[in-house]
Formats: C-alpha cells, structure tokens, sequence
C-alpha cells in the first residue's frame, strides 16, 4: 500500500499526554461506581482549588471537545431537543446533551462506549462568569442534575490601578469556594496539598515557556497545533504530578528535533499566528492542511490561557496567583488593554508573516474581541489579516472552501509584499 505523504512532521511524545487523558477518564468512571464524586466545572483559572482537594474535576470545554473529537453527534441532538439553538454556545450544547444522554433522558447509538467519550455524572458543579454563557450554563445544570453550584464572579478590569481591588475581590470568593469543596467533601481543605498542585503546575508552565521559545527557531521544530496537543496537561491533568513529566518529554524530543533541523512542518514557509478558539474536533485535520500550504502555525490565543507564564504562579500564594490568572491572560481586562497583556507578549518574539482571526461562531465572547486583538498586532507588526468562520466542536458552521480561500488569500499578500520588499 502507498504511503500518503504527510506534511506536518507530529510531535510523537505528544501522544503520551493523550494516553495519560484517557487513563484519568478511566479513573473518573471507575471513582465513580465507587460512589466517590466527580465535580464538572466551566471558566478558568480557579480549578486546581478542587485539584487539591482530592476532587475528580472535567472541564466542560474540554469534555465537549472530547465529544467533537470523537465524533459523537448525539449532544448536540440532544441539546437540539432540549430547545437550544445551533446559534448559542456549543460548548455549553455538547455538554447539556451529554447531561441528559448520562441521566437517561436521550437515546443514542449503543455502539459507543460512553466511558470513552465523556465523564460521569458531576455530584457538583463550579463556574466562573468569565463567560456570560457560563452563568446560566451552570445554573441550569444545577436545577436539571439537582447538583449543588459555586460560582465565582469576576467584575471588568480597565487600568491597572483595579488589578489589587479585583484581586482582593476574588481572593475572597475563592475562600468561599473552598468553603463550598469542604460541604462536599466532609472534611478541611488541604491547604498543603494546594501548595504541591500549584508547585505542578509552575512546573508545567515552565515546560510550556520552554515550548514557546522552541518556537521562535526559524525552522520551528514543532508546530502550534503540537503544543495544543498538550493542552490537556493544563485544562484536565493540570496539578498533577505527571503533568510537568509529560510536558519535559515533549521538550525533550523537541529540542532533539532542533538540533537535527527537524521542522515541524515539512517545508516552513510562513509562519502565522492564530487569534481565536480552535477547531477541537479536527485539531490534526487542521495541522496537516496548514501544513500541506507551507505554513507553520507558531502560536495563537490559547498559549496565554491556563496559567502559561511561570512566574507568575507563586505556590506559597496561590490564591493570589489563581486570582491573577484572568487578568494575566487577558480575559477579565478591557479590549485595549487585553492585547497588550496576552497575545503581544507571546507573538511579539515569533517573527510571523500574518494573522488568521478563528471566529468561533457559537462565541459572543471570544470573536468579539478577537478583532481588537488582531488590529493591535497587525499595526505593531505590519502584517496583513484574515477572517475565517468556524466553531469549537460543531461541524455546521465550517466552510472548507471559504477557509481555503481565505488563508491562501493571505498567503498571496505576504508573498506579495515580499516581493515588493525585495524590488525597493
């Protein structure tokens, strides 16, 4: 049988990360038929508080891209049937159709394995207003399961001046919160134990800035799509101790690629950097078809989200670093200061030759500052933009054929412009 030539040369100790992804679900089910809780949660920042708890968490986005990723249709049929519209998040609509398929109120195909799709039913629920989506997400989950609910609310933040007030402001919600994980577990939060998740990830996020830099290198020996790859080391096995384990073999293979000159797309020939989600249910789809065009994804919006800068989680303090966290990645700031505070402190380094905005049709939040952040980069840059339409999870709403035109658009004006560079 013929090989298919592939273009995008995989990050292989990538697929560890994955592995150890499917041995922690493993571990949530089998808890689960223990009677032990599972605890589901939507937002960011504040998760390791119930990692250090002895609390199996899933995160909501994540679970729903695990459903995208493995094609299972069924959610979004059953959120359809639930009465939510194709407009409203899919996130949210993949994971209140798996509530209501693991309560037994939909029917699905029988030959998938629900185990190896999605988490057991949560015996709680926490949430962050990050996302205005996330408010009523967590509320209706929370009357539909009959599960006790925490939210943590997060106000604006539009200079400096408001970092330590809003700050100290979630600084106490989070204590609320831990008041809220000892109801639950019926016993005194470890604080001990939180000092060694939050020492995890500092370790993981080193790894991640080691990523960063190998993305700098001209060629790069990895491609941005690798590094998501990853991104389960933050959002499901984040503050454990196989999580920084993991991210060093990544390293490690990496920099082994660097020094052979191994690049992470056969021929780099572009290098762009991606504002916006990603496409979750066709992450490898996406990385060989940039791949095939020459272009090398370098980084993009998700590598600030998650705790991505070391220094800035400090284990001794860790409710102070967990409260930093949206203000950091730029989630809690105004749209002209957010730029500053996330995206130009990653692509600033990473010499690329152009913009691609993901405008996640489902999200209200993140496509409608995308184009801030884009014109900010764009101006400081000098590099031109596109616009290309799509989603998380939900495979309606992308076009491959306005993706293709759209992107080798781009790549015409950059060839364009260097023409023209190389006639002044």
């Amino acid at each position: 049988m013929e090989t298919k030539e592939r273009f995008h040369n995989r990050v292989l100790s990538t697929k560890k990360v994955g592995e150890a992804v499917e041995a922690y679900y493993e571990k949530c089910w089998s808890d689960s038929e223990k009677g032990l809780p599972t605890a589901w949660g939507e937002g960011i920042a504040y998760f390791p508080l119930i990692r250090a708890a002895g609390l199996n968490y899933v995160f909501a986005d994540a679970m729903s891209a695990r459903m995208g990723a493995k094609k299972f249709p069924y959610a979004k049929d059953a959120a359809a049937d639930f009465g939510f519209l194709d407009e409203s998040c899919s996130y949210a609509r993949f994971h209140i159709g798996a509530s209501r398929i693991l309560k037994g109120d939909y029917p699905y195909d029988k030959s998938f394995d629900l185990k190896k799709i999605m988490a057991p039913l949560p015996t709680a629920y926490f949430n962050t207003d990050c996302c205005s989506a996330g408010n009523t997400w967590g509320d209706l989950l929370s009357r539909y399961l009959n599960i006790p609910t925490h939210t943590v609310y997060t106000r604006r933040v539009f200079d400096k001046s408001e970092w330590q007030p809003e700050m100290d402001h979630v600084v106490e919600q989070l204590k609320e919160m831990v008041g809220f994980i000892e109801k639950i577990t019926g016993r005194p939060y470890d604080w001990e134990n939180l000092k060694t998740v939050m020492t995890y990830l500092k370790q993981s996020a080193a790894m991640r800035e080691k990523l960063r830099n190998l993305l700098k290198m001209k060629p790069a020996p990895l491609t941005y799509f690798d590094v998501l790859s990853t991104f389960s080391a933050f959002t499901i096995l984040h503050g454990m101790p196989e999580a920084p384990v993991l991210l060093d073999q990544v390293v490690k293979e990496c920099e082994d690629r660097a020094a052979k000159g191994i690049g992470g797309v056969k021929k780099e020939k572009y290098r762009i950097y991606w504002i916006g989600a990603m496409y979750w249910s066709r992450l490898g789809y996406m990385a060989e078809k940039m791949a095939k065009m020459g272009v090398n994804v370098v980084g993009g919006t998700y590598d600030y989200m998650f705790f991505p800068f070391p220094e800035e989680i400090d284990p001794d303090k860790p409710l102070e670093s967990l409260a930093y966290a949206p203000i950091s990645c730029g989630y809690t700031t105004d749209n002209n200061m957010a730029p500053s505070m996330s995206d130009w402190r990653i692509v600033k380094d990473l010499d690329v030759d152009g913009i691609i905005v993901w405008e996640a049709h489902t999200c209200r939040l993140q496509s409608g500052t995308n184009h801030d952040r884009a014109d900010y980069i764009a101006r400081r840059l000098g590099v031109p933009i596109t616009y290309v339409q799509g989603d998380f999870v939900d495979d309606a709403f992308f076009n491959e054929a306005q993706f293709d035109t759209r992107v080798q658009g781009l790549l015409e004006v950059i060839d364009a412009r260097r023409k023209g560079k190389q006639g002044d």
